[in-house]
């Protein structure tokens, strides 16, 4: 029979080799914070948490936002090309860059997305369901998109009807703000003008009604 203070020391040896040899348990996940609306002026701008940023094989960068809303995840996906066409805004000399971007669905979280955008907006449309993915004309006004690890872009997108004529614009026709910053971990939805936001809502959700 072991003295005790023997036993005790083989059972405190044991405890710790188990301890040391198990398996670290990971830390769970950060909560995702909630979505920061602002509505000032009449304008409804919206910031996400920047939950993952990946850039492919062939340069294109894939962005997820995400946040809560009234306890519900919302979110989505934006898909930046690699490459970008460089210009200058007017008389200005501000150097800008042009391409076209993919505001993507996340599935559940996206269809959140669009019902909390209805009723943020406060119009007649009520779209409850965001489309696969949407292509929109973009410029930079601060910043490369191309480029995001080098500090914050700010990107103006432009929904442009498929057909031409005066009706169609109206209905189709919108712009709108999208900032994001690596650094922050900052997504930013603004708007430019609330008279937008049906042709907004009509873009992200491929309603063709009125």
């Amino acid at each position: 029979m072991y003295p005790l203070k023997i036993t005790l020391t083989f059972m405190g040896l044991f405890s710790w080799l188990f301890t040391s040899c198990s398996p670290k348990q990971q830390p769970a996940e950060s909560a995702v914070p909630e979505v920061i609306k602002s509505v000032e002026d009449g304008f409804v701008d919206l910031s996400f948490y920047l939950a993952s940023h990946e850039r492919l094989a062939d340069g294109t960068q894939v962005c997820v936002a995400r946040g809560m809303h009234l306890g519900t995840e919302v979110g989505f996906r934006i898909r930046l090309p690699a490459t970008w066409k460089q210009g200058t805004l007017g008389n200005s000399g501000l150097t800008t860059y042009q391409s076209t971007l993919n505001l993507e669905s996340v599935g559940p979280a996206s269809d959140a997305f669009m019902a909390m955008l209805s009723h943020l907006y406060e119009g007649s449309l009520r779209p409850t369901k965001m489309v696969p993915a949407v292509t929109l004309t973009a410029i930079s006004l601060e910043g490369a998109p191309a480029q995001l690890e080098k500090g914050r872009a700010k990107i103006k997108l432009f929904c442009e009807p498929e057909e031409e004529g005066d009706k169609a614009s109206e209905l189709y026709y919108a712009e709108l703000y999208l900032n994001i910053d690596l650094a922050s971990r900052l997504v930013e939805f603004k708007e430019k003008d609330p008279e937008y936001r049906d042709p907004i809502l009509r873009a992200l959700s491929g309603t063709k009604q009125p």
